[in-house]
């Protein structure tokens, strides 16, 4: 008699999860081709264990404090500000930074969360998409760069560098209808994982499947 209604907990613990995280799979650390062969800011040592972030994801992220080897390199606050961000894959421009606050205050707030942060002044307009809810950041080429973490200042672009770290590239000029989440890309559609609300369409098939059982 216990098995059905044991079925509905499993059933909705399953559900919670896969609707909140995602249903958990081994990370393909090769998925990293996307790439562009040559990349900027001493991102190189991140290309093997974290270029899947980029290529075939939508919430992984490399480390926390990667980007500036967790205080002990700063490979932004070398170069001459503002600086253009270049998406890893295509080479469209995604943020310049900093405008609207000092350059010292950029890298204080990136090294703080511990990836580049930006604001809505530094997004460069029509290269980039915010999905909703899952607030996943996407460029125009469909390449994973984080997430949209707003904060008490408003919007916060938390960006993985090694996503936007290329030299610019011949597909500078690349726009899309920001409303679309199927935007055309250079040499193609834009492909998107999952998103969230397919995840609670999943879920809610599964507790109904349970929930029959049960009857």
């Amino acid at each position: 008699f216990w098995l059905k209604p044991a079925a509905v907990v499993v059933a909705m613990i399953f559900s919670v999860v896969t609707a909140v995280c995602g249903i958990v799979s081994p990370v393909d650390r090769s998925a990293n081709k996307c790439l562009a062969p040559e990349l900027r800011f001493n991102v190189e040592r991140l290309r093997d264990l974290h270029g899947y972030v980029c290529c075939k994801n939508e919430h992984y992220a490399e480390p926390r404090g990667a980007y500036d080897c967790d205080g002990a390199c700063d490979p932004l606050a070398e170069l001459e500000p503002p600086i253009i961000f270049y998406d890893s894959q295509c080479g469209i421009p995604l943020y310049k930074a900093p405008v609207g606050r000092s350059f010292e205050e950029f890298l204080e707030e990136s090294h703080h969360h511990g990836w580049p942060s930006f604001r809505d002044e530094e997004v460069i307009e029509n290269n980039s998409l915010v999905l909703y809810p899952s607030m996943e950041v996407v460029s125009a080429c469909g390449t994973h760069l984080g997430h949209n973490l707003p904060d008490g200042q408003g919007n916060r672009y938390c960006i993985n560098l090694l996503c936007a770290a290329a030299f610019e590239g011949p597909n500078s000029t690349v726009t899309y209808d920001r409303a679309s989440s199927t935007t055309p890309s250079p040499g193609g559609s834009l492909e998107l994982q999952p998103s969230y609300g397919h995840r609670l369409r999943v879920s809610a098939v599964v507790v109904f499947a349970a929930m029959t059982f049960w009857q």
